[in-house]
């Protein structure tokens, strides 16, 4: 967020030429970086922190007969007040608000299981 207002401010100030703004680095140099990566010192380290967690964290018991569906969205505001609390909970301890809320629901996953490890994630794309 601090770099996207940064950018902003910028623009604002020439304004909206964004001549101002650095050059992005080319996606190839991420590419070469990423390759770079000891993968399997990677695996390692995933395997090492996984170690013990035999089993994953279900909130209902599976069951394979029951027909697929879409998932549902719920959207729900919250106040400002609670907003800016978060925010600034996350800024106090050098956290994004998406850490926090990830926190939360692990506790939230932990008390409803009533089990002290729990292992959820999320699927995100090339990553």
């Amino acid at each position: 967020m601090p770099v996207l207002l940064a950018e902003l401010t910028t623009v604002y100030e020439a304004d909206g030429e964004p001549g101002g703004l650095p050059y992005p680095p080319p996606y190839r140099d991420y590419l070469v970086w990423l390759k770079r990566q000891d993968k399997e010192a990677a695996r390692r380290a995933w395997r090492a922190e996984l170690a013990g967690a035999e089993e994953p964290t279900l909130m209902a018991p599976a069951d394979p007969a029951r027909p697929p569906v879409v998932p549902e969205s719920l959207i729900s505001e919250l106040p400002e007040d609670l907003t800016t609390a978060l925010a600034r909970l996350a800024r106090d301890h050098y956290l994004t608000l998406n850490t926090v809320v990830q926190g939360a629901w692990a506790l939230l996953l932990a008390r409803l299981a009533r089990r002290t490890d729990v292992v959820f994630g999320a699927t995100v794309a090339v990553r």
